[in-house]
């Protein structure tokens, strides 16, 4: 890995710093309706981070600091449902 590497701002329509309440639901669809919520269903998550080469591309934070990956998609979709 190069040393003065950049790491990337944005990713899709994604930048770091945005902020969205998870909502399984409205993330997955309503076919996830029944069965076990995300760990942090309902608390304001922030982009902290992009995994380009991963599947789940893209590092959230809860406000504990816990981190996790999710897919671009449901990312860029929950960040489209809080406007």
């Amino acid at each position: 890995m190069r040393a003065n590497a950049s790491k990337p701002t944005t990713l899709g329509a994604v930048s770091l710093g945005e902020k969205f309440v998870c909502r399984t639901v409205e993330m997955f669809g309503p076919e996830f309706a029944n069965i076990r919520k995300l760990p942090f269903e309902g608390q304001m998550l922030t982009v902290v981070g992009f995994k380009p080469r991963y599947v789940n591309q893209v590092v959230v934070q809860d406000q504990h600091g816990y981190q996790c990956l999710l897919p671009l998609h449901m990312v860029e979709k929950a960040l489209g449902l809080k406007a």
